[in-house]
C-alpha cells in the first residue's frame, strides 16, 4: 500500500512499490536468468574460447573448453611472468570465476523476493479468514455491503496487529533490497593482490594482479591422461559470458538502488499514513466527505480500522465509500463509550444497539388506619 495520492482512474493493484517488487523486479531477474541457462546449456564454445593448439582433434578442443569452464578457479596472466626457476613464496595466484553459478545466484535472489510476498499471503489469511467480497454491492444491493464493510471497519479499530505486520512486511523488503544491493557491490568487486616469486639470485619479487569480480581473461590449467601418459595444458582463454554479466550486474545494481529508493520512500509514507493524523486527513479527504473525515480519524487512526478504510477508498467506486463513511459515522456516534473501551464479551464482533431499560413504575397500596377498620 503505497500512501501516495495518484491522481487519475482506479488502480486495482496494491501499490506502485509492490507492484516493483514483486512483479518488476522478478522479471529482471527471472528472465536474464533462463537466458544464462540457455547459453550454458547449447552455447558453451560461445560463453569460453580457450587457445588451443593446431594438433588437437576437435573432440580434445571440446574437452578443454568443457573442463575450463567447470574449472572456476585460474591463474591470472601475471605481469611480468616469473621464469622457470622462480619459486612462490606466497599464496597462489587464483582468480575466481562465478559463471558457472549466476543463474542459480539468480533464482535464489528471486526466492529472497517471495519471502515478503509469502508473508503477505499468510497475513492476509490470517488477519481475514471471511472477508466479504466487495463485488457483492452490485447484486446483493449497495447499501447491505456497506453496512457489513462499515462494521468491519469499526470492528478492527479497537485491533491493531495488523498494522503492524504490515508494516513489518514492508520493512522486510526495504532490508532484502538493500541487502541484496551491498552483496552484488562487495562480493563482485575487484581486489587487488600480491604473488611473491624468491628468484635464482635470491631476489623478492612482488608482482601485482588483481582478482576480478568477473575474470575475462584468465589462464586455464588442466591435464589430459591416457593410461600411464599424462599431458599437461595451460591455454589462455577469454571467458566472454562475463562481460555479460557485469554489465548485467551494473545494471542489477542500479535497479536495486532505485527500488530500495522508492521502497524506502513508500515505508515513510505508510509509517507517517498509520500514525501521524494530519497526512492521514490529507490523503483521506480526496475520498471520503468532510463531514465524515474528523469523527471516523478519531476512532480509527493508528488501528487495523485504517488500513481497512484505505484500502476500500483504493479498490471501491466512489458511491461505496459514501455510503459506508456515513454508515462508520453513525455507528461510532449511536455507539456507547463502553463499546470503545473494549467492555463487549470477547469474540463478540457484532455491533448492538445500546440497551434501554424501562422502569414501569409500581402502583402505592392504600392501606387504611386501624382505628377506621370496622371489626
Amino acid at each position: 500500500m503505497m500512501v501516495l495520492s495518484f491522481s487519475g482512474g482506479k488502480r486495482k493493484s496494491s501499490n506502485f512499490t509492490d507492484d516493483f517488487n514483486y512483479f518488476w523486479s522478478v522479471i529482471f531477474i527471472a528472465l536474464p536468468a533462463l537466458f544464462f541457462i540457455v547459453v550454458r546449456t547449447l552455447f558453451i564454445r560461445s560463453a569460453i574460447t580457450c587457445f588451443v593448439s593446431s594438433h588437437m582433434t576437435n573432440s580434445h578442443a571440446y574437452f578443454i573448453h568443457e573442463s575450463c569452464w567447470l574449472k572456476g578457479k585460474y591463474r591470472p596472466n601475471l605481469d611480468p611472468t616469473p621464469g622457470a626457476d622462480d619459486k612462490l613464496t606466497s599464496d597462489e595466484p587464483l582468480m575466481t570465476s562465478p559463471h558457472d553459478w549466476i543463474p542459480f545466484l539468480l533464482f535464489i535472489m528471486l526466492l529472497l523476493f517471495s519471502i515478503p510476498q509469502g508473508l503477505r499471503h499468510v497475513a492476509k489469511r490470517y488477519f481475514n479468514p471471511d472477508r466479504p467480497s466487495h463485488d457483492r454491492k452490485v447484486t446483493e444491493g449497495g447499501k447491505h455491503v456497506a453496512a457489513e464493510i462499515a462494521e468491519t471497519i469499526f470492528d478492527s479499530a479497537s485491533q491493531n496487529a495488523q498494522t503492524f505486520c504490515f508494516l513489518i512486511i514492508k520493512f522486510l523488503i526495504l532490508v532484502n533490497l538493500v541487502l541484496q544491493l551491498l552483496f552484488i557491490k562487495f562480493h563482485f568487486r575487484d581486489q587487488s593482490h600480491v604473488a611473491s616469486y624468491n628468484t635464482s639470485a635470491n631476489d623478492i619479487v612482488n608482482i601485482p594482479y588483481t582478482d576480478e569480480g568477473f575474470p575475462k581473461t584468465v589462464l586455464c590449467e588442466t591435464y589430459v591422461q591416457m593410461h600411464s601418459n599424462r599431458q599437461v595444458y595451460t591455454p589462455m582463454c577469454r571467458i566472454a559470458i562475463n562481460s555479460v554479466y557485469e554489465n548485467y550486474f551494473v545494471l542489477l545494481s542500479l535497479w536495486f538502488a532505485f527500488a530500495a529508493i522508492v521502497t524506502l520512500i513508500g515505508f515513510v509514507c505508510n509509517v507517517t499514513f498509520c500514525c501521524h493524523g494530519v497526512y492521514t486527513k490529507a490523503v483521506l479527504s480526496q475520498y471520503l466527505p468532510k463531514e465524515d473525515l474528523d469523527t471516523i480519524l478519531n476512532k480509527v487512526q493508528r488501528t487495523d480500522g485504517l488500513l481497512h478504510l484505505w484500502r476500500l477508498c483504493r479498490n471501491e467506486d466512489a458511491s461505496l465509500v459514501r455510503d459506508v463513511s456515513q454508515l462508520l459515522r453513525e455507528i461510532i456516534k449511536t455507539t456507547p463509550p463502553a463499546r470503545y473501551e473494549g467492555d463487549a464479551p470477547a469474540g463478540d464482533n457484532s455491533i448492538r444497539p445500546p440497551e434501554i431499560i424501562i422502569e414501569t413504575p409500581v402502583e402505592e397500596l392504600e392501606v387504611e388506619e386501624p382505628s377506621k377498620l370496622k371489626v
